[in-house]
């Protein structure tokens, strides 16, 4: 099957993506400390644990996407979607949640490196968005999708209120008390700006979408399920290291709530994804203007605004 240049484009994102990663979490404090990041101890140890996280699931599930693009796997696109938005979410807050002026280091330095990563995530994600299909996914039952509403709207309730309206609730008075926000507030107020202004909503959306049975609905479900499965075990992640390092900031209970968390986000990823990474869901080529066998993302088919002849 010949596979369009777009789709190639795709798949060399993907594959620059999970390398760029890898670079970065061997420069940072994980292994070699090129990268001296202007955070606190308790946020240096949370990049300990998303360096890891970035080394054994991020990358890796990067060049997978790139992989199953290449062959013309319906999966394709649609995986690619949560770690672009994964690397995208946590560059942003690296470059815009650092104390430059307070703590010792030298992240300003490789600014070009880090904006660099968060553009190309960016891309490859619009990139990932506009070659999914809603027709081509799964079929789902109305069950199915009800449930699946359910849960982003819980996932939803879960960020906004219990994870942060004590948080601003707190942040929001005249002597805040919380000790992660007095150690570096522009990292608390980078965080609420993502989670409550586009993680949030987006969740809502599409149980919304869900429960009105359309295409898009699915397709941004996809996309939040996915980037909260990754998200949920790195917060978990975060959660542990802080704890095995002796952070001042790191509780037990924070552990468990926040790995049983990870757990359920990661859980329903899978619940999610499994019928579109079955071996009969591989896409099939489509014909395009008489040409047999060329894969054409969903932008460039028929009916759409955009298209051209494929070269077979």
């Amino acid at each position: 099957m010949a596979v369009s240049h777009s789709w190639r484009w795709l798949a060399g994102a993907l594959f620059t993506l999970a390398g760029m990663l890898a670079a970065n979490s061997m420069l940072g404090p994980l292994v070699a400390d090129v990268i001296d990041y202007r955070m606190s101890t308790t946020l240096v140890n949370q990049l300990i644990a998303l360096d890891v996280v970035s080394l054994a699931v991020i990358a890796p599930l990067a060049v997978l996407a790139g992989v199953l693009v290449l062959r013309g796997h319906r999966a394709g696109p649609v995986l690619a979607i949560a770690p672009a938005a994964f690397t995208a979410y946590m560059i942003a807050q690296t470059i815009v949640g650092s104390d430059y002026l307070g703590v010792p280091g030298n992240n300003e330095r490789w600014f070009p490196w880090h904006l660099g990563l968060f553009v190309l995530g960016v891309v490859t994600l619009v990139g990932a968005w506009r070659g999914v299909d809603g027709r081509e996914l799964p079929a789902a039952s109305r069950r199915r999708d009800r449930w699946t509403a359910v849960a982003l709207f819980g996932l939803a309730v879960f960020v906004a209120v219990v994870q942060w309206v004590p948080a601003l609730a707190d942040m929001m008075r005249d002597r805040p008390t919380r000790a992660d926000y007095l150690s570096n507030p522009a990292m608390t107020w980078t965080l609420a700006l993502l989670d409550l202004g586009i993680a949030t909503p987006a969740a809502v959306a599409a149980g919304i979408g869900l429960l009105r049975g359309t295409d898009w609905g699915r397709r941004v479900a996809y996309s939040v399920v996915g980037f909260f499965a990754l998200v949920g075990p790195a917060v978990a992640a975060m959660a542990i290291t802080m704890q095995v390092n002796d952070d001042p900031n790191a509780a037990v209970a924070n552990v468990a709530v926040m790995s049983a968390a990870g757990l359920a986000l990661a859980l329903l990823g899978v619940a999610v994804y499994r019928p579109l990474l079955r071996r009969r869901a591989a896409a099939q080529p489509r014909s395009r203007a008489g040409v047999p066998g060329t894969f054409v993302p969903s932008h460039q088919r028929p009916g759409t605004l955009i298209g051209h002849r494929q070269r077979p």
